[in-house]
């Protein structure tokens, strides 16, 4: 029987599906329980800066890109600043890497391998602790997957 045929057990698709769910509960738990720490309070701090002020703030040396302010900037002005609103856009790019990691493995990997990624990415302690903080740090992860997901994408099309 091949895979993904019927009785060979639930489908990739179903997997990454419950995969993604889980991944957000897991962001989602105790999102707002900390107290922000000084590196979130900075974020606050920029995002809430006029725009023409915040761009300025990133060809200074020292700083951060600024993609993710500039995101924050806007969903601080929809959402407010509490702890669960400025960790909020972190848990989201979290989330969305696991089926990145799920895609990127595929393609090095095969269906088995990637499952066995997206799972770690879900469960990871590291990622769910980077997924609940204000912070740049799951955007970076999410475009560097993407980018690399992209990037292979293109090499197997110029096969």
């Amino acid at each position: 029987m091949s895979p993904g045929s019927s009785g060979a057990g639930p489908s990739p698709r179903l997997i990454l599906l419950l995969l993604v769910l889980l991944a957000f509960g897991l962001r989602l738990y105790h999102l707002d329980y900390q107290s922000l720490w000084r590196d979130e309070m900075d974020a606050i701090l920029f995002a809430r800066q006029e725009l023409g002020q915040l761009l300025a703030l990133f060809v200074k040396p020292g700083h951060n890109g600024p993609l993710y302010y500039l995101i924050l900037h806007g969903w601080v002005r929809l959402a407010g600043d509490s702890e669960f609103s400025v960790r909020f856009p972190s848990l989201v790019c979290g989330v969305l890497g696991v089926p990145l990691v799920y895609l990127v493995g595929r393609l090095w990997l095969g269906s088995t391998a990637s499952l066995t990624a997206a799972t770690l990415a879900t469960t990871s302690p590291y990622l769910v602790w980077y997924g609940q903080e204000g912070k740049m740090y799951t955007l970076v992860l999410l475009l560097s997957l993407l980018s690399t997901y992209v990037y292979l994408m293109a090499l197997e099309r110029n096969r």
